[in-house]
């Protein structure tokens, strides 16, 4: 399991990475095409950094349909010393989370779902606790306990066979009076 300050550094290095695919799409303001092409030291300014900064992932930044950085850094694997390659399968994460809320807008605004103050189980009428709402779950508020701390995150598990498991268990707060950062809200509502 990932230690939170292995945590916050994960975070800090995906900003700086982003700040730096901004700064590169950026470039050269504006000039013309033959003027704004990217010069060799620019990748290698990008791939030093990450590896000065020990990332492990991949980068790939794409300026006017023209890969300038296709690169994989650090190891998939330490126990067996197994390289990150740029087809590693990597899981997703909270990157999910954006797609899942705007899927949840989409919903709203095409009418399948009434009011984000309508209870979850308006929607999914297996699911137990009827204080909780789709507005709670998008705002961690809901009371749901984070599932990472109750599986075993090595070993694939069923959305429906995880929702069940969630179903089973109390909340840990009366929805919308505490904040409570949750992957499991986010498995619920996706």
């Amino acid at each position: 399991m990932t230690s939170f300050k292995n945590l916050s550094k994960m975070m800090v290095m995906r900003a700086a990475i982003l700040v730096l695919i901004c700064g590169l799409s950026a470039c050269g303001g504006g000039a013309s095409n033959s003027e704004t092409a990217l010069e060799p030291p620019a990748e290698f300014s990008a791939s030093d950094y990450l590896m000065q900064q020990q990332f492990v992932g991949t980068a790939l930044v794409v300026r006017n349909n023209q890969v300038i950085v296709d690169q994989a850094y650090g190891m998939a694997d330490i126990a067996t010393q197994l390289p990150m390659s740029t087809s590693t399968k990597l899981r997703l994460g909270s990157i999910t989370k954006m797609i899942t809320a705007q899927a949840v807008v989409k919903l709203k605004q095409q009418g399948f779902i009434a009011s984000y103050d309508d209870a979850f189980q308006t929607y999914v009428p297996e699911y137990p606790h009827s204080d909780v709402t789709i507005r709670h779950m998008l705002r961690n508020m809901s009371g749901i306990p984070d599932y990472l701390g109750l599986v075993d995150t090595t070993e694939y598990v069923e959305a429906e066979e995880l929702a069940e498991g969630l179903a089973t268990l109390d909340l840990k707060f009366t929805p919308g009076t505490e904040f409570d950062y949750s992957n499991s809200n986010w498995s619920l509502l996706g």
